[in-house]
């Protein structure tokens, strides 16, 4: 390492308090993954049996790992290329696949960061009551149509992120989260119980949502789905729970941070269920994939119940919130991970992640061909590969004991034993690998 170098990489921005911490944590992983894909799951498998299986998996198997790559993060203090370096002992090995797979949360960004200026304007119908006298199928034709617009709320979101990465850490990622992500969920709860009093035979969709066929239970595939859904939506593996990680001092306690990850996220896709399936399916609507779910489905079930447009109008807002923390957290993977194996100061990399974040999100918005090509670049094809590669590094590589002796304990309210080495290297990771293969297999068949 250069002398030159040394002064960039001393002043580490970090997280300045435990609240912040835990709030930034919650911003990483509550994206639009909770507001539409995890519920239209619970809808497919039937609600209970889902909501069941995926509280089990985020307990028993994803909170462990999560609280493993946060003190990794947390004890070397650097990005994911580096942590592959100090884990594999092989720096052109680390540095290709600890980048690439930085760089995978960050091209996320190509196409989400769109979406988030469709729910600029969703939002905007929402306050406007447009979907009163206009079908939602319409008004979001009517966007996608209108390509100017398209680019300039493309564009105010990309302001937006922008300023909070100059920010940096404690002033940006901490100072926003810690606004957003407690009003985010306050407003899902508010939504919910506005769904429960405006909904007619609201309790029909709350059974379905609630109420648990085990018979279900039974099938791989409904595991499989629980478990890649927890890993997509917390961001375990590929690198941003561990970037988020490196920044917490190293006196700070990080133990409860793994466990009060995965518990706010869950909180949030449940809430979010609960604000969207019950109400679809007590007005009888299908609910539906992916951006459908919010873009068409929801506005449609507003139009019929009474204050629609004010529940629309909180519902949008909240996931708009929830879609900017996201691309916060996978623009600063890429960010951070760039700037400690390349020794290059954050205000000489962020310009770089952000001019290419607008070549490649406004490619995105023309051409409905790199769209679908960003979005399976960024999802199964990279995702699962960079969660079995993080796993196996952090786990075995660099080794659970050595996180938990040297990183965990020492800082920890609650010191573990040595039975989770044992559960995460024999229970949780051989199970991470086999499913998250079996998805990516799944992929070519």
């Amino acid at each position: 390492m250069s002398s030159q170098a040394v002064p960039a990489l001393e002043s580490r921005d970090n997280f300045s308090s435990q609240f912040g911490t835990m709030m930034s944590m919650a911003g990483l992983a509550i994206g639009l993954g909770n507001c539409w894909r995890f519920p239209y799951l619970c809808a497919q498998w039937g609600g209970g049996p889902f909501l069941f299986a995926y509280l089990l998996v985020v307990i028993l198997l994803v909170i462990p790992f999560l609280i493993v790559e946060i003190g990794m993060g947390k004890g070397h203090g650097k990005g994911v290329a580096d942590c592959y370096e100090a884990s594999w002992r092989n720096r052109p090995f680390s540095m290709i696949f600890g980048n690439f797979f930085a760089a995978e949360n960050w091209v996320q960004n190509f196409f989400v960061v769109g979406l988030g200026s469709t729910l600029l304007y969703m939002l905007y119908s929402a306050v406007t009551t447009k979907w009163d006298d206009i079908p939602a199928d319409q008004i979001y034709g009517e966007f996608k149509g209108n390509t100017a617009l398209c680019v300039i709320l493309f564009l105010v979101v990309i302001v937006m992120i922008a300023i909070v990465a100059f920010r940096g850490v404690s002033k940006g990622i901490e100072k926003i989260s810690s606004i957003v992500i407690p009003l985010m969920l306050v407003i899902f709860i508010l939504v919910f119980v506005l769904v429960c009093i405006t909904t007619p035979n609201i309790t029909t969709g709350l059974n379905y949502y609630l109420n648990p066929n085990f018979g279900k239970l039974k099938s791989p595939q409904l595991w499989s789905d629980a478990l890649v859904q927890a890993l997509f939506s917390t961001g375990a593996g590929p690198g941003p729970v561990l970037v988020y990680g490196s920044h917490i001092a190293k006196h700070r306690e990080s133990t409860m941070m793994g466990i009060s990850l995965g518990l706010m996220d869950t909180m949030a896709g449940v809430l979010a269920g609960l604000a969207i399936i019950p109400a679809c399916v007590a007005m009888g609507i299908d609910p539906q994939s992916g951006s459908n779910l919010i873009f068409l489905v929801f506005p449609t079930v507003c139009s019929k119940i009474p204050f629609g447009a004010v529940i629309g109008v909180l519902l949008f807002f909240g996931i708009f919130c929830a879609g900017v923390t996201s691309m916060i957290s996978n623009q600063e993977c890429a960010i951070t991970t760039f700037s400690d194996s390349l020794k290059k100061a954050r205000t000489k990399v962020i310009p770089f992640v952000i001019a290419a974040t607008v070549i490649f999100g406004l490619l995105d918005i023309l051409n409905v061909k790199a769209d679908a090509f960003f979005q399976y670049m960024a999802g199964d094809l990279t995702f699962l590969p960079g969660a079995m590669m993080g796993s196996i590094t952090y786990v075995y590589a660099f080794g659970v004991k050595r996180v938990r002796t040297e990183f965990l304990n020492p800082t920890a309210k609650v010191k573990l034993g040595r039975w989770f080495d044992r559960w995460v290297q024999f229970v949780v990771v051989p199970i991470f690998i086999f499913f998250c293969a079996r998805s990516f297999i799944m992929l070519f068949i």
